[in-house]
């Protein structure tokens, strides 16, 4: 039996109100029941809302920095009744690299739409960079080759990672990227030498992607001939 807790009277479990003072009566027996039902809260990952926060807080700093800076050069510039090449530069390079931020922080999920703006962004920046000078050159003979070469190695790197057996094994990454960095080397100083000497040098570049291919085939290696155990406990090291 329950009791008023106003004038003391006794009442029944299921009465809500008093009878003799109108005093409203709690469900103490309801309480109970939902304090024992929920005495193990439900477990929450506060770890990924706290990154959030903090990513926002960097990227919202940075670029509100990056509009001030802006706001500053056009400012000067109409102050002197002209905008220099040099600030023109700075303007575009500071956009372009609110765009790279935006993607490197995860802004965008999707990996292939990142790393198309990327690229984009950056023959972009490298064009109005290059027509600042007042030629269209070396946008084209240079970066434009170059950063769509690095772009497709990239993915195909990527694409070939993720639909390898291999492709919960940390050690496969280094190894990955070692080969996809040895390849855009050849390619880089390919571009340089056409268009600098107007013939097919290949040097140092020959010298990287030996190094880094014979780095991938033992780093391979070493990781098949270790024990299972020790393979095991190298994944659970790095958490993969």
């Amino acid at each position: 039996m329950a009791y008023c807790p106003k004038c003391g009277v006794e009442v029944d479990n299921n009465v809500r109100e008093c009878p003799l003072c109108n005093f409203p009566i709690p469900d103490i027996y309801g309480m109970h029941e939902d304090t024992e039902t929920n005495k193990f809260p439900e477990a929450r990952n506060m770890y990924v809302k706290t990154l959030e926060t903090l990513r926002n807080k960097i990227f919202i700093t940075v670029f509100l920095l990056s509009i001030i800076s802006i706001v500053t050069l056009l400012t000067i510039g109409l102050i002197r009744s002209s905008i220099s090449d040099y600030m023109t530069g700075v303007v575009v390079c500071v956009m372009a690299g609110l765009i790279y931020l935006f993607i490197i922080m995860g802004y965008i999920p999707h990996l292939r739409i990142g790393t198309g703006i990327f690229g984009a962004t950056i023959l972009l920046q490298s064009f109005l960079l290059d027509y600042i000078d007042g030629e269209i050159e070396w946008s084209l003979t240079y970066a434009f080759p170059i950063t769509i070469s690095a772009i497709a190695i990239f993915m195909i790197t990527v694409h070939l990672y993720k639909k390898g057996k291999h492709k919960n094994h940390f050690i496969f990454i280094p190894v990955y990227t070692a080969v996809g960095v040895s390849i855009l080397s050849i390619i880089i100083e390919t571009v340089l030498s056409i268009n600098n000497d107007g013939t097919l040098k290949i040097s140092w570049s020959l010298v990287v992607f030996i190094s880094l291919q014979l780095f991938a085939v033992i780093m391979t290696g070493l990781y098949n001939v270790l024990p299972e155990d020790m393979r095991e406990k190298l994944r659970r090291v790095f958490h993969v």
